[in-house]
């Protein structure tokens, strides 16, 4: 396999490639695949087109994709000139007009769990997609907590949904960035330390990775982007969200929305 040369690595990316590997192809898609450790440690190798984001290794180019069951070794992967991104403190909350301008997010036609807004922010909506009414109640379940462990409720959104990511994880993870961006870091610690309890039999072990870097305060780089614009007052760039997966972009806004809601 031709050497991959990387640009850029996320803060758990980093942590996999230090090693000399072997590192095995755990799934390949059109422009990335995702590499696990020895040590179970998950990162994604993908294509600038990916996104910056603390499990991904970016490359310029990617010579050729691996398929999965194929298994690399350190000396495969060049990141001597990688640039390490980390995401951006927030900057202090402007409560003014906040559920403003999550009620515009709302209005701006959402897709996946953030179609719920309108029940995060307190009006009376009851879809008619079972999906969709599975999520509401622990979205406002989120809304609604403020101490103490985390509600029983949020235990449904665990593995709800298809996929390599599934929607109500992205959620979860959504709400654990905001937590940390806004400096209730004891709540995210509680709900690091509830969902290690239950995630990791309920879930698949990428969406568990990608889970676990949320709750420690890291994301997609446009999540925090968008969770910045919104907490600030500018304007967020939903297209960006809406290019993050099928619709994972989405159903990590409505997690990280139905905690601002609070705010």
């Amino acid at each position: 396999m031709e050497r991959i040369e990387l640009v850029e690595t996320g803060r758990d990316a980093e942590a996999l490639l230090a090693g000399d590997g072997p590192f095995d192809v755990i799934a390949a898609f059109a422009r990335s695949f995702y590499l696990r450790d020895a040590a179970g440690r998950i990162c994604c190798v993908g294509t600038r087109a990916v996104g910056s984001g603390p499990l991904n290794a970016l490359a310029a180019a990617l010579p050729a994709l691996p398929g999965t069951g194929t298994r690399l070794r350190g000396a495969d992967i060049d990141r001597a000139h990688a640039m390490p991104w980390r995401a951006a403190p927030l900057a202090p909350l402007r409560r003014e007009g906040l559920r403003s301008r999550i009620a515009a997010v709302a209005a701006s036609g959402p897709r996946g769990l953030a179609a719920a807004l309108p029940a995060i922010l307190g009006a009376a909506w009851q879809p008619a997609d079972p999906f969709l009414a599975a999520a509401v109640g622990p979205l406002c379940a989120l809304r609604e907590w403020k101490e103490g462990e985390p509600p029983e409720a949020l235990g449904a959104l665990i593995g709800l949904g298809p996929g390599l990511t599934p929607a109500g994880d992205d959620a979860l993870g959504g709400a654990g960035i905001a937590l940390r961006a806004t400096g209730r870091g004891a709540q995210a610690d509680r709900l690091a330390a509830w969902l290690a309890v239950r995630a990791p039999a309920a879930t698949g072990e990428i969406a568990w990775a990608h889970l676990r870097a949320a709750l420690r305060g890291e994301g997609h780089a446009a999540l925090h982007t968008a969770i910045a614009a919104i907490a600030s007052g500018s304007e967020p760039d939903l297209a960006a969200i809406d290019a993050i997966g099928h619709s994972s972009g989405w159903d990590a806004l409505a997690g990280a929305l139905a905690v601002l809601a609070q705010a």
